[in-house]
């Protein structure tokens, strides 16, 4: 497997971001969203875009405040991860989850709650027991 090629975009290439299917409809959910090119950033594998990230701030922002959007193809996490490490911003992640994920683990549990963009479901990850 190749590695991939991390990309920021700008207008010419930010038809890109949206190569990537989005089979939990964030798009949709989000109508009125919008990201800047230059502050979303694909990662490509022998041409293909297999992650993509996109930042978010407000209109007079010079910087962005937060990650909003991070997507991944199957078997990519780590291409997903490089996106991340290499970005030149470091600032808060904001997601949302699907409806119905638990937003906190069980009381007492010490674990964490969350959801799996690879298998597309709500988790509940125990510190004692894996995944439940």
């Amino acid at each position: 497997m190749t590695a991939p090629v991390i990309r920021q975009l700008d207008d010419s290439t930010a038809h890109l971001f949206d190569s990537l299917p989005d089979p939990l409809g964030v798009r949709a959910a989000h109508p009125l969203t919008r990201h800047r090119p230059d502050w979303q950033r694909v990662a490509l594998r022998d041409g293909r875009v297999v992650a993509r990230a996109a930042w978010w701030g407000g209109p007079d922002d010079t910087e962005p405040l937060c990650v909003d959007r991070l997507d991944m193809a199957d078997g990519e996490t780590e291409a997903a991860a490089e996106l991340l490490r290499s970005a030149p911003w470091q600032v808060d992640i904001d997601f949302s989850l699907p409806p119905g994920c638990p937003r906190e683990p069980a009381p007492g549990d010490g674990g964490a709650a969350g959801f799996d963009g690879r298998s597309g479901s709500c988790t509940a990850v125990s510190s004692r027991s894996g995944r439940s």
